[in-house]
């Protein structure tokens, strides 16, 4: 009844003659429109759903009208249109379970940097498909591992991005992290890393293991945050923050569930810093080894990481310039890293080859 009439209030309000009436008018019709391509399914569950956004849209009317004028923007319509749950996203818990009414800055500062930095036809593949292809891995035995930028549903309220590490041959993802670009305080813009998943799959571990050696010992989850990194400050942003596992957004009482991932040693492990407000701000760029430090037996396996990441971020930094990311060259490199099979677990490396598309690269590693 309470929602009734809150609406019953708001439509009188609409119906003066006003700048603020014309605004009503203009979200009312928007969410009565846009309600049942949100919750498409016919039945008495689903009426009640396109109620609720309608009313929970009406309660942050404002809001909720500058979040559809930011999706109207003629580059963006494909998010709605690809993901019509998109419309909802203030309605929910985003990013971390502390966030609240501030999803609208994150919002406006995310798409704003999007717009900005990606052309059209970036902006279209990150919302349809895999996603636009980054950085493609290809091994001599075969296997070929790709780095995409992409929205992916499922895990859209730990961020509106994605970066995917891909098997291009099975199409199937390794592993993500989802994260955002959002204002600073002192007008800047930096990363904010929502979290990271794993790909279920019978022989899922064997593929780690294959790739970890590729990459002279370098883990998959490790390699995505540098590559975050790298991205990060290829585009000239201020740092990156990541959430902690006492703020992950499913911490929320909404939206409570298990969480498998240990986000505090991940960051720790790289160096991050938990702040007063129980984030954590990790490090500009990867903090590496004193070789001095490092047993004998491993410094080899170091060097050639190094190596290897070296050369992947000078090809990130010498083409982040690239007026678009879409049409940029793609570059071949050569490094002296070696691959197992990915069955079984004891087979030999084989030299590797990365071909990275640096145009919209970005480096950072650990």
């Amino acid at each position: 009844m309470a929602s009734l009439f809150l609406v019953m209030l708001v439509t009188r309000a609409a119906n003066e003659n006003s700048v603020i009436g014309m605004r009503l008018k203009s979200v009312i019709s928007k969410l009565v429109y846009f309600a049942p391509k949100v919750h498409p399914e016919h039945g008495l569950g689903e009426v009640m759903a396109c109620a609720k956004f309608v009313v929970r849209g009406l309660v942050n009317c404002r809001r909720t009208g500058e979040w559809f004028q930011i999706l109207d923007s003629p580059n963006l319509r494909v998010a709605f249109e690809s993901h019509p749950h998109i419309l909802s996203k203030l309605q929910r818990p985003y990013l971390h379970r502390k966030l609240g009414k501030r999803r609208i800055e994150a919002l406006r500062g995310h798409y704003g940097f999007m717009l900005r930095r990606f052309s059209a036809e970036f902006i279209r593949d990150v919302f349809v498909g895999k996603g636009p292809l980054l950085t493609l891995l290809e091994f001599e035995g075969g296997r070929r591992y790709g780095l995409r930028l992409a929205y992916v549903e499922h895990l859209e309220k730990e961020g509106d991005l994605n970066l995917v590490l891909m098997d291009e041959d099975q199409e199937k993802v390794l592993f993500s992290i989802s994260f955002c670009v959002v204002p600073t305080a002192d007008g800047g813009e930096q990363v904010f890393v929502g979290g990271i998943q794993g790909w279920r799959d019978p022989d899922a571990k064997a593929r780690i293991v294959a790739l970890t050696r590729a990459m002279h010992g370098l883990r998959p989850k490790a390699f995505l945050l540098v590559v975050l990194q790298f991205l990060t400050t290829a585009w000239g942003l201020n740092g990156l923050r990541a959430v902690s596992n006492e703020m992950h957004v499913f911490r929320h009482f909404h939206k409570r569930r298990h969480i498998n991932a240990d986000y505090d040693t991940l960051w720790e492990d790289s160096g991050g810093v938990r702040d007063g407000d129980r984030m954590f701000t990790l490090p500009a760029m990867p903090i590496r080894r004193d070789p001095a430090s490092i047993d004998r037996s491993k410094r080899s396996m170091y060097r050639k990481r190094y190596e290897f990441l070296d050369e992947l971020f000078g090809l990130i930094s010498a083409n982040a310039i690239a007026a678009n990311p879409v049409t940029a060259p793609i570059l071949a490199v050569s490094t002296k890293g070696k691959i197992g099979k990915p069955t079984p677990l004891e087979g030999d490396g084989e030299e590797a080859r990365t071909i990275a598309n640096v145009a919209t690269a970005h480096p950072r590693d650990a």
